[in-house]
C-alpha cells in the first residue's frame, strides 16, 4: 500500500467512520509493510518446545505477498507451505547454535514454495537468513524429506539458508510443477541422505532458468548437485567431501520422452575430495520405443579439482570429470557443443574422460601439452571434437582403412586419413552425417588411390568422381535437407 499522512482527533481520511479507528489501522498497515508480520505475533514458540507450524503458517497466510519475520529461536516445524510471493526472513544461522532455526519433525519439507493462490505461480517467494535442520531418520524411501521443495515457477530466491541433515536432498526442485527462474546463493547444504540439490525436467515438469552460486555444497551422503534441465548456471561453488561426484548432468531417464539438458555452465568452483569425481555427464538414447535425453551445450571451464577420488560405482566413472554415453539397444547419440577448458586437476584420480561421446561440435581445451596424457576418450568414435592443447588446435584425425563397402557412421569423423590397402578403392556410399557435418578426405598413395564417384549418397561438382592420391584432399558437407553429402573443395597434391 502506498504510505498515507493521517490526521489523528479530526476525521477519518475517507470522511467516514471513527476517526481514531481509522486512523490506527492505517498505522498498523503502514508498520507491517515496512517490517513485516512477525510469527511471535500470531503464536510461535522460539524455545521449541511447542509445535510453530500452525502459528507460521497462519502468519505466511496472513501476509501473502508481504515479508514473513521469524526472530531468533528454535521453532519445532513439521511443514510449511508458500504460495504466493511470501518472503521468509530470519536473524541468521549464527554458526548454528544461534539466529533462527526450523527443527523438522516428519518426513516432509520444511518449506514447500508451490503455486501463488491458484495463478499458477509464485512471483518473488524468497528465503533467507535462517538454518533448516532436517529429520533424516523420518524419510520414508520417497523424496518428502527435502529442507526446500520448489515447485513451482518465477523469480523464487533462497539465500543464506543453511540446510542440514534431510533425509532427501537440501534443495529439491520440480516434483508436480515447473521450476523455473529460481537463484540459490550464498548457502551451507551439508550432510543430507540423497545429496545437496536435485532437480530434473521430466516428461511433466521442467527444470529451466537456474543459478546456484556462492554455496558451500559438502558431507552430504549422494551428490553434490543432481541435475537434468535447461539454461543452469552452477559457479564460484565448494564441493567438498560428497558421497558421489560434486555435479552429476544427468541426461538420463529411461521412459521418459526426450528430456535433454541443454545450455549448462559449471564455472569458477572449487571440488575437494568428492567420491565420483567433480563432474559426472550421462545420456541415453534408444529408439524402440524412441527415448532420447541428450546434453547439449554443456561448458565445463575455469574450475579446481583436488584429490577426488572417482570411486562411484558407475560404468566409466575413473576420472575428475567424465562425459558417458548410457545407450539402449537400438544406438547412441553424442553429445554437442561441449567446451571443457582451462581447469586445473590435482590428485590420483586422471583428468578427463570422454568416453569417445562428444562430436564435432565441441571442444576440448588442455591447458598445457603435459595433461595430454590424462584426456582420453577425445575422438576415437564418431566425428570428434576440436582439441585445444595450450592454445593451438589439435586436428581431430582418424587412420582407416577404406573398402568398397563405403564410409560408415562409425568411421565419420573430422579428418580421414585414408589408407585402402594393396588396391585401389571405389566408392560412393558415406553413411548419413549430422545436419552441417564437413569431413575432409585425405589420400595415402599414388597408386593404391580412393576414387569418390558422384551418384548415390555424394554430389560432387560437375558430377566428377574425385581420385585421392598421396596427400590428395576431399572436402564434403553433410546437407539434411537434401540427405547428401555435397563436395565444398577438393586439392590436388
Amino acid at each position: 500500500m502506498a504510505k498515507q499522512t493521517i490526521g489523528i482527533g479530526t476525521v477519518a481520511n475517507d470522511n467516514t467512520g471513527d476517526p481514531l479507528r481509522d486512523a490506527m489501522d492505517k498505522v498498523n498497515d503502514n508498520f507491517i509493510e515496512l517490517y513485516g508480520f512477525n510469527v511471535l505475533n500470531y503464536g510461535a514458540d522460539p524455545t521449541g518446545v511447542a509445535n510453530s507450524t500452525t502459528a507460521i503458517q497462519n502468519c505466511i497466510n496472513a501476509a501473502k505477498d508481504g515479508t514473513v519475520i521469524i526472530p531468533p529461536g528454535v521453532y519445532t516445524v513439521t511443514s510449511l507451505t508458500v504460495d504466493y510471493a511470501t518472503k521468509i526472513v530470519g536473524s541468521g544461522w549464527a554458526a548454528i547454535s544461534g539466529g533462527t532455526k526450523l527443527q523438522s519433525t516428519t518426513a516432509f519439507p520444511v518449506f514447500h514454495i508451490t503455486n501463488l493462490g491458484g495463478l499458477g505461480y509464485s512471483y518473488g517467494a524468497s528465503i533467507q537468513d535462517l538454518c533448516i535442520m532436517g529429520n533424516d531418520a523420518a524419510d520414508s524411501g520417497g523424496y518428502e524429506q527435502s529442507g526446500i521443495l520448489i515447485d513451482t515457477e518465477g523469480d523464487v530466491l533462497i539465500d543464506h539458508v543453511f540446510i542440514r541433515g534431510c533425509g532427501d536432498y537440501g534443495i529439491r526442485l520440480a516434483k508436480s510443477s515447473h521450476c523455473t527462474k529460481t537463484k540459490i546463493q550464498n548457502c551451507y547444504i551439508i550432510q543430507n541422505v540423497k545429496g545437496g540439490i536435485y532437480g530434473k525436467t521430466l516428461a511433466s515438469t521442467n527444470v529451466n532458468a537456474v543459478i546456484i552460486q556462492t554455496t558451500t555444497i559438502s558431507q552430504n551422503d549422494g551428490y553434490g548437485i543432481n541435475i537434468m534441465g535447461s539454461n543452469i548456471i552452477i559457479r564460484d561453488n565448494l564441493f567438498e567431501d560428497n558421497g558421489s561426484c560434486g555435479i552429476f548432468i544427468s541426461g538420463r531417464s529411461v521412459g521418459e520422452f526426450n528430456c535433454n539438458t541443454t545450455n549448462l555452465l559449471i564455472e569458477g568452483n572449487y571440488f575437494e575430495e568428492n567420491a565420483g569425481g567433480s563432474v559426472y555427464a550421462e545420456y541415453y538414447y534408444d529408439n524402440s520405443p524412441v527415448v532420447s535425453q541428450g546434453i547439449y551445450n554443456l561448458d565445463i571451464r575455469n574450475n579446481f579439482s583436488y584429490l577426488n577420488t572417482a570411486t562411484i560405482t558407475k560404468p566409466g566413472v575413473t576420472h575428475q570429470v567424465t562425459v558417458d554415453r548410457a545407450s539402449g539397444a537400438y544406438g547412441s547419440v553424442d553429445i554437442e557443443g561441449f567446451h571443457i577448458g582451462q581447469n586445473y586437476y590435482v590428485g590420483t584420480a586422471p583428468s578427463f574422460d570422454g568416453n569417445d561421446a562428444m562430436n564435432y561440435r565441441s571442444v576440448v581445451e588442455i591447458e598445457s601439452q603435459d595433461d595430454v596424457a590424462n584426456f582420453t576418450g577425445l575422438g576415437t568414435g564418431g566425428d570428434g571434437p576440436t582439441v585445444i592443447i595450450a592454445g593451438v588446435e589439435s586436428p581431430s584425425i582418424r587412420y582407416l582403412t577404406i573398402t568398397a563397402g563405403g564410409i560408415t557412421t562409425a568411421m565419420l569423423h573430422r579428418t580421414i586419413v585414408c589408407d585402402q590397402g594393396g588396391s585401389p578403392v571405389s566408392i560412393s556410399a558415406v553413411a548419413d552425417g549430422v545436419d552441417g557435418q564437413l569431413v575432409t578426405l585425405i589420400g595415402t598413395h599414388d597408386t593404391n588411390t580412393l576414387t569418390i564417384t558422384d551418384g548415390g549418397s555424394v554430389e560432387l561438382a560437375g558430377g566428377a568422381s574425385a581420385v585421392l592420391g598421396y596427400l590428395d584432399q576431399l572436402t564434403i558437407q553433410y546437407l539434411k535437407v537434401f540427405d547428401k553429402w555435397v563436395e565444398i573443395s577438393r586439392a590436388n597434391n
